[in-house]
């Protein structure tokens, strides 16, 4: 873990007193992801998970549908070199397409855009009770480990319905965490589909259709959610949850999947 976690030395003033300590700090990097040897994207994230954060930056932007669409991914340095079956992809103007989907002007034309997307709508039946949210948290809490030393990253999980924490991922930047703990997901062939996804970050629009791309139907976070991630999770279908604190939650869009014990 020391590639995600440098020491800064500081001054530290406590009750009066200074003392000279090392504090942990955590790392960002630059990341550079090539889809078919070009450059597709770079991503200021923790240098860990990095093939994980690419193939989970191509599902959960829309590039791809499923991992069987990649033929290759390998690491070298901070570069991620994807390699698709398919040679015929125009990443221009899927950046083109990606902007308008999730950099809007306004939330007319975010509601407007969300109608086109009928692909994305989750119609998934299952159901958790509300203890079950809250045992999440506190796993996810527990198990990052890189945030209990630096306070410098965020976290986000993936579990099942009985609150097992099947895969977690950290990273400097609360899309990142996700795009990672999708990819890890993804590469170790999970179904997604029946899963809840928790996260330390505030729930934006394009979280939310991040986690739409990847079928997840249940969004819980201990953060705020802004107005643009509860229109589009109301309008795809996903169930919202934030201020996950302590024993307590906002249940914001499709409640109907949460049992209140």
């Amino acid at each position: 873990m020391s590639n995600v976690i440098t020491t800064w030395k500081i001054k530290r003033l406590r009750r009066g007193r200074i003392e000279h300590l090392e504090d942990c700090i955590a790392v960002e990097s630059p990341i550079n992801i090539y889809v078919n040897n070009k450059r597709f994207v770079t991503i200021f994230a923790s240098p860990q998970l990095l093939r994980e954060l690419a193939v989970g930056h191509l599902i959960a932007e829309g590039f791809i549908n499923d991992i069987k669409e990649i033929s290759q991914v390998s690491v070298r340095n901070n570069n991620v070199l994807v390699t698709l079956k398919s040679s015929s992809i125009n990443l221009e103007e899927f950046k083109l397409i990606r902007s308008i989907t999730t950099e809007c002007t306004s939330i007319d034309n975010y509601i407007e855009t969300l109608k086109n997307m009928s692909d994305l709508k989750i119609n998934s039946k299952i159901l958790v009770k509300a203890d079950k949210i809250f045992e999440m948290i506190t796993k996810m809490n527990e198990a990052s480990k890189i945030y209990r030393e630096t306070g410098g990253t965020h976290v986000a999980a993936l579990f099942n319905k009985d609150a097992e924490l099947l895969h977690l991922a950290e990273d400097v930047g609360r899309h990142g965490a996700i795009d990672k703990v999708i990819g890890l997901a993804s590469i170790n062939n999970c179904d997604l589909k029946n899963l809840v996804l928790t996260s330390s970050g505030r729930i934006t629009a394009s979280m939310v259709l991040k986690v739409a791309r990847a079928k997840i139907p249940i969004v819980a976070s201990i953060s705020a959610p802004l107005n643009s991630g509860l229109i589009a999770a109301e309008k795809i279908g996903i169930t919202l949850i934030c201020f996950v604190r302590g024993k307590r939650m906002n249940i914001y869009t499709h409640p109907e999947r949460i049992l209140i014990n």
